[in-house]
């Protein structure tokens, strides 16, 4: 749960991590907008605008830089086309569900098994080992080349870039992947071959949610 947590855009109250980053909602839905538009900006004062509250309604080129510098990730962006078909999409389902599943009889209330001493001390190792991790990951994204803001998009310069960019991102969330696995109860006690084939399968998971 976030407490005085600020954004790493523009120092503003964070209203949780988007696209991968602890920001507020103005700076999630600026960087939305920008990406979907692929929007291009101009900075009037050399592209060093420091960034806060107020500079972000002022300079939007160093805004959407910060935006990026601070670890928002592009491929975590959807198009309003895809959001359109996902809803749609859920709404179908939801109606056939409704169509097919009988209406439910009233039944007794049941109750829920509480859960043990033991199970209550493993969710918070895992969370605790989960939080750690998103430090250390957001600490890494930081040294992450930046997003090419040359003149020419299509520049071979501005495309090693790009190609810099979503490698070292890449490897930052394998990395993260690889450091909570370890902090798994009994991750280490199984054979290289059975870490290995886990981590493949882990890495290939995160690698679809980010896609969308």
């Amino acid at each position: 749960m976030l407490g005085n947590e600020l954004c790493s855009v523009c120092g503003d109250k964070a209203s949780g991590f988007h696209y991968n980053v602890l920001s507020c909602e103005g700076c999630k839905g600026f960087f939305r907008r920008s990406v979907i538009k692929g929007a291009r900006y101009i900075c009037h004062s050399g592209g060093h605008c420091p960034m806060d509250t107020y500079m972000r309604r002022k300079c939007q080129e160093c805004r959407l830089r910060k935006c990026r510098q601070a670890g928002m990730r592009e491929e975590c962006v959807l198009s309003e086309e895809q959001i359109r078909l996902k809803k749609l999409k859920r709404q179908e389902e939801e109606q056939a569900q409704a169509t097919s599943v009988p209406p439910r009889v009233p039944s007794e209330p049941q109750v829920l098994p509480q859960l043990s001493p033991e199970q209550l001390g493993m969710i918070e190792k895992l969370v605790a080992a989960q939080q750690q991790c998103n430090r250390r990951s957001f600490s890494d994204q930081l040294r992450v080349t930046p997003w090419p803001m040359a003149p020419d998009p299509q520049s071979r310069e501005a495309r090693q870039q790009r190609f810099a960019h979503f490698t070292e991102l890449a490897i930052v969330s394998v990395q993260e992947i690889v450091d909570f696995a370890k902090q798994l109860p009994g991750f280490l006690q199984l054979s290289r071959e059975d870490q290995i084939a886990l981590l493949k399968t882990s890495a290939i998971e995160v690698a679809g949610q980010a896609k969308g």
